[in-house]
């Protein structure tokens, strides 16, 4: 019996062992890569970012119910295409250490989440915006004030025509069709916020380019670094906001 017993706890033991040692190499994989996500969304201080949605404010007998029949139905409201890529922002900013993914119980769900993201929809007045750590602006300045501030305070290379159906930059023709979006990445001033605008003339390119942003930031990190501003225009393909082809990209 005593042998079992030895024999037993060595096997606990070299499964703990083991265990550990697949928690740190998954461990310093991951911090390598999150502080890199960390320095490119400019959020080394407080370890902070607000998202902000657009917002769309409906008047009574505005809306449409599911069976399409006008409803009573008033007050603000935000885009379900946008509310979409909640769980795409979750996992960029909450993430599963990698060597633990084929690990049975607890060990399988252990998240490294270092990030505080905040999910706010678009206030009424520039002066509400917190802009004292980074931000992510979804939607056109038509929705979003956030948007608006971005275009016009931080001076944002890439903006919407006056009729927003189109994107202009300086120096091109202006961008038009329902399926141009942009991702761009602005400097806070001086300090090391960033703000990240991402927008579209339609839901569909809108998606697109928060898509981009949450899947390709490294790609973006190593041509733009992380202090850089940039203007990236997007073509969303038709029907799916997973892909988009790159039809331009500036610094400045």
């Amino acid at each position: 019996m005593i042998p079992f017993i030895v024999d037993l706890g060595k096997d606990l033991l070299a499964s703990f062992i083991w265990t550990g040692v697949i928690i740190a190499f998954g461990w310093a994989l991951v911090r390598k890569k999150r502080s890199r996500l960390i320095e490119f969304f400019g959020a080394e201080g407080d370890h902070r970012i607000t998202i902000y949605w657009s917002l769309l404010r409906v008047q009574r007998g505005g809306s449409h119910g599911v069976d399409d029949r006008p409803r009573a139905f008033s007050g603000a409201a935000i885009p379900g295409g946008e509310l979409d890529l909640i769980a795409i922002y979750q996992r960029l900013f909450n993430y599963v250490v990698p060597s633990l993914q084929e690990q049975p119980g607890f060990w399988h769900n252990l998240l490294f989440s270092d990030v505080k993201v905040e999910i706010s929809a678009s206030p009424l007045k520039k002066e509400d915006i917190d802009h004292a750590s980074s931000l992510v602006a979804f939607g056109s300045p038509g929705y979003n004030v956030v948007s608006q501030w971005i275009e016009n305070d931080l001076h944002a290379l890439g903006k919407f025509t006056p009729e927003m159906t189109g994107i202009e930059v300086d120096g091109v023709a202006p961008f038009r069709g329902m399926l141009i979006g942009f991702v761009q990445r602005v400097r806070i001033h001086d300090g090391p916020a960033m703000a990240f605008y991402v927008a579209g003339v339609s839901e569909q390119a809108t998606k697109a380019a928060a898509y981009y942003l949450a899947s390709a930031w490294e790609d973006l990190k190593n041509r733009f670094g992380n202090r850089e501003n940039f203007c990236v225009v997007i073509k969303a393909a038709n029907g799916d906001f997973r892909k988009c082809s790159v039809l331009l990209e500036r610094r400045w």
